[in-house]
């Protein structure tokens, strides 16, 4: 129900009620306030004994307003009205219509006594085996000719078990007709508003689980049972025997509405939140008004009169009680309690126009009747609509605190330096951060399962993981991601998939790769030292040997041809072991040197290791540089160079190259070769550790995955560049610094 077609019904209503009081029922036409009253407590006064009684000892004078006279003490009782009525000569010449407007009047008798002397009795009747059959009208009328009434006194008889008042009137047929059909009509409109507000109101209670409004939503039902049976709409529809499902819906839904009420202002303003006491005070008024709609309705079905006197009363104690906690509240929550006055004080003020004419007997107009069914539906109605704006407002507030804190998650997911990701029940991802997104170059709703198989026995068994490791290559880069998960279950407990988190540690684990491969190679130093050692003194014998033999009388010219043979590699063998000697000893002492320095110790110890066909050049255009350890010199150069050398044939030939560029401000190690060169694939795996396009015994694949790590703790790049049978060059570059 919109906000719209509330407020269309209620003006529509307004308008109707508007009308009826200026239209169809003039303020000549009401002719209670100029009638005496009289209350019969028994119910044994009859005509002639009132006729017998002396003017002023048995009726009240009228003062131009509508008598009340509350509620009946005796399920006898009876209120007489007289009235003189004016000459109706300058009246329409059609039919008049007397009627009582009070809806629970259950019998009616009407006495026109003539100016002749001659006394004609008419009668209304609501339940069956009186003098007449029940009528389908809601309150009783009496339709008369003008010539009839004209100059004459009526006596009006009425047994009622509600209310006693004066609400009496006198107008042409086609005007009681025209109102009494917008009367229906306001009603019908009213009870239809009211119920849709009921509906609403419960709604959406279950929706955000309010008590407030699950209580609002009763006291509207209870309004709308209290409209259909005080106005005796069940009556006209299905007879006489309505009158009593008529009463059972009015009467005890008073009470119930109480009950409701009271407990919706407590839950509204929050009186157990402020006023822990009167709270619990509130809530045995809550059951002793339920208490009471229980007796009500045994007052109904039986002669009692237990509560029927002294509801009114109830009523007042329960609005004064309404008004207390109103005014209590204002000191402890003043913007909520003026909210609530705003909403239904049309309520509460109808409430009290109602009830103290019963009370006190005042005077009153038959309009202020009225303003008790306008003044609950307008606060009916105008709570319903600052709901619904309260409503929208809060989803509106709601949609932007999650749009912000989706926005807030997702900027940490970009900022954070793990990843994060979701799927749903088929391994489907919801979810993944942009940065990971771009790594695995999917689509945020690709499936995990499609790219890696590894993690299929993980999410098939929705059993958590942590520290999978899955290898992605992408753009030609060999990434190493580590993936933790667990799976998400409804607040029911149901599958319905996996969150976790991702992270690359391509970067640590190369490291230690590298940190293990220096141990590995520092260790292999050491062992190659204690090696040459070994050698070294085995070749001293072998020389010194080899000399003597050589140098004997006895020893032909072909002897000393191979013996000199023997010396000279002996002495190659030699100058090889004092090379691995002194690398050996470099490493174990890590003593540091500029690159430009380190290269030339490290070029002098590989010199050597290079087959003699290969042509091997050397410029070395700076002894400037960073300062690195010498060993760290020695693996760059060897490992390049050798590398180069097995990969060229037996003309080929290596260039070495150090420079400064002071453009840059760069430092350039370049090591090229005019070997076989590698194909895109062999080149994007180059660097990988233990990856080698040699034949198994031949090399380890280290040799490039140690350059790569040596590089990198240097703080410097590396690049190669190769095609297949033109070579290849490796071109390293490291910082000038400051």
């Amino acid at each position: 129900m919109s906000v719209r077609s509330v407020l269309a019904v209620l003006v529509l209503l307004v308008a109707a009620a508007l009308s009826r009081q200026a239209g169809a029922y003039p303020a000549s036409a009401f002719v209670g306030g100029k009638a005496d009253h009289l209350v019969d407590e028994t119910g044994a006064l009859d005509l002639q004994a009132i006729r017998a009684a002396s003017p002023g000892a048995l009726f009240t004078g009228s003062n131009g307003s509508m008598a009340s006279r509350g509620v009946a003490k005796s399920a006898g009782a009876a209120f007489w009205l007289r009235l003189r009525i004016i000459e109706l000569s300058g009246a329409p010449a059609g039919a008049w219509v007397l009627s009582f407007n009070e809806t629970r009047a259950r019998h009616a008798t009407l006495f026109v006594q003539r100016p002749d002397g001659e006394t004609r009795k008419y009668y209304w009747n609501r339940l069956p085996g009186r003098e007449t059959e029940p009528e389908p009208i809601r309150f009783p009328i009496f339709t008369l000719k003008a010539d009839e009434l004209s100059g004459s006194t009526i006596y009006l008889r009425i047994e009622t078990p509600s209310s006693m008042r004066a609400n009496l009137w006198l107008q042409p047929t086609i005007s009681f007709t025209d109102g009494y059909s917008r009367d229906n009509l306001m009603f019908g409109l009213l009870i239809g508003l009211i119920f849709a507000v009921a509906v609403y109101l419960a709604a959406i209670g279950i929706a955000v689980q309010s008590a407030a409004l699950g209580w609002l939503s009763g006291i509207s039902i209870a309004y709308v049972a209290y409209v259909v049976g005080d106005q005796s709409f069940i009556d006209t529809m299905i007879g006489a025997r309505g009158f009593l499902l008529s009463s059972m819906l009015s009467f005890p839904s008073i009470f119930f509405l109480y009950a409701c009420a009271l407990a919706f202002v407590r839950s509204y303003l929050r009186i157990d939140e402020h006023y822990p006491r009167i709270a619990r005070i509130i809530g045995v008024l809550v059951v002793l008004n339920f208490i009471l709609a229980a007796v009500a309705i045994y007052d109904v079905v039986t002669p009692a009169r237990t509560l029927r006197p002294v509801s009114s009363q109830i009523g007042l104690l329960n609005l004064g009680t309404l008004i207390f906690l109103m005014a209590a509240t204002l000191l402890r929550d003043w913007r909520r309690a003026c909210v609530f006055a705003l909403c239904f004080l049309p309520a509460v003020s109808g409430g009290l126009v109602r009830l103290l004419p019963d009370t006190t007997g005042i005077e009153t107009a038959p309009s202020v009747l009225y303003f008790n069914y306008y003044g609950i539906a307008l606060s009916l109605v105008a709570f319903a609509v600052l709901t619904s704006i309260d409503i929208g407002a809060r989803q509106q507030r709601a949609r932007q605190a999650l749009q912000t804190s989706e926005l807030r998650l997702r900027d940490y997911a970009s900022a954070a330096n793990d990843w994060f990701w979701e799927t749903d029940t088929d391994g489907r991802l919801n979810f993944i951060s942009p940065a990971m997104a771009a790594v695995v170059d999917r689509q945020p709703r690709a499936e995990f399962s499609d790219r890696w198989a590894a993690l299929q026995s993980a999410l098939a068994g929705r059993q958590a993981f942590r520290r999978l490791q899955l290898i992605v290559e992408n753009t030609g880069k060999r990434m190493v991601l580590e993936l933790s998960g667990k799976p998400i279950l409804d607040p029911a407990g149901a599958f319905v998939g996996f969150r976790g988190t991702a992270n690359d540690v391509t970067a640590a684990q190369e490291q230690a790769e590298a940190q293990a491969q220096q141990q590995k190679m520092a260790a292999i130093g050491q062992l190659a030292g204690g090696v040459a050692h070994e050698i070294n003194n085995l070749l001293h014998p072998i020389l010194n040997l080899t000399r003597h033999a050589y140098n004997a009388p006895e020893a032909t010219a072909a002897m000393r041809k191979h013996l000199g043979m023997v010396m000279d590699s002996a002495r190659r063998a030699g100058d090889i072991v004092v090379q691995i000697l002194g690398t050996a000893r470099s490493a174990r002492k890590s003593t540091t040197a500029r690159l430009g320095v380190a290269l030339e110790s490290a070029i002098e110890a590989v010199m050597p290791l290079v087959p003699k066909e290969t042509a091997f050049t050397v410029q070395l255009l700076s002894r400037d540089g960073p300062v690195i350890p010498e060993s760290d010199a020695f693996q760059v150069v060897s490992n390049l160079v050798l590398n180069a050398a097995h990969a060229g044939t037996a003309a080929a030939s290596i260039e070495l190259a150090y420079r400064y560029r002071p453009a840059e401000k760069l430092y350039e190690l370049s090591v090229r070769d005019d070997g076989k060169g590698m194909d895109e694939d062999t080149l994007r795996r180059a660097s990988e550790p233990f990856f080698t396009t040699k034949p198994a015994g031949d090399g380890a694949g280290l040799g490039l995955s140690i350059v790569q790590g040596v590089v990198k703790s240097w703080g410097g790049e590396i690049e190669i560049a190769s095609r297949p049978d033109q070579g290849t060059t490796v071109t390293i570059t490291l910082p000038a610094g400051d």
